[in-house]
Order: C-alpha cells, then structure tokens, then sequence
C-alpha cells in the first residue's frame, strides 16, 4: 500500500508528499483562498500521466538502443462543463527529436507504456477517454 500526506499550509494551499519524501505544493486561485504559488490538483493529473509515461517510454527506447536528442510530451484535457468537472478526454502527442529515428519503435515503447507499463494510464483509463500520437521532429529545434 502506497501512502501520501496532504499538509494544509494555509487556506487553500497545500503541501503533499509521499514514499520518496518530495513535497509538491498544491494551491487554488485567490478567489478561493489560495496564494496561487502552485499547480492545480487537477493539472497534476496529467502531469503525472505525462511523468509516468515518459519514464516509461525513455526506459523502453534505451532497451531498444533508440537515441532520441530530445523528448517532450504535451497533454491536453477536455474537461466536464459541469461538477465535478472530471476530465472526459486526454490526448496525449509525444514529440521526439533526432535523425532517422524509427517510428515503429517509438510507437511500440508509446503502446507499451500505454497498454503495460504506465500505472496512472490504467488508473484513469477505465473514466476517460485516452488518445495519443507520435510527432518526430529532424535536427536540433525543440526549443
């Protein structure tokens, strides 16, 4: 069993830390009694699909002996119109930078993370529809 602590800092900014011991800090807009000095829980939620994912996919590429120059991963989330206001769908665009990189092995490492690996996927999966892609870029440009 995994276990977190959810610390309120005051009013409605929080500090959460788990089993590695590394505080995230958590807050609301002032309008909600918070200082907006950090990210929305529910911008977390796909920071952590990203994460998970990411981890994933860099760990299958250097099995696959893959050199990618750069790697990023951009999320984007449809959101309910009403409350709970839970997320509907997610795209996720995996953009990888280098020459001549296989697309068929980065595909496999996005479906491995996605259909094996990646925890947070296969937390959410079940309410939320899921969706991504493999962007490659040539050369150096992933300012």
């Amino acid at each position: 069993m995994m276990e977190v602590e959810v610390r309120r800092v005051e009013g409605s900014t929080f500090m959460a830390r788990g089993p590695s011991s590394h505080w995230v800090v958590m807050d609301a807009k002032p309008e909600n009694y918070g200082h907006d000095g950090g990210a929305r829980p529910i911008e977390l939620v796909l920071m952590a699909l990203g994460g998970c994912s990411g981890i994933d996919v860099e760990l299958i590429l250097r099995k696959m002996r893959v050199n990618v120059r750069d790697f990023r991963i951009q999320l984007s989330g449809e959101r309910a119109d009403s409350e709970p206001r839970k997320y509907t769908r997610i795209h996720v665009a995996y953009h990888f930078w280098g020459d001549n990189l296989p697309r068929e092995k980065l595909e496999r490492a996005v479906r491995l993370s996605e259909e094996k690996y990646c925890s947070v996927t296969h937390t959410i999966n079940a309410s939320v529809a899921i969706t991504s892609e493999v962007v490659i870029h040539a050369g150096d440009e992933s300012a």
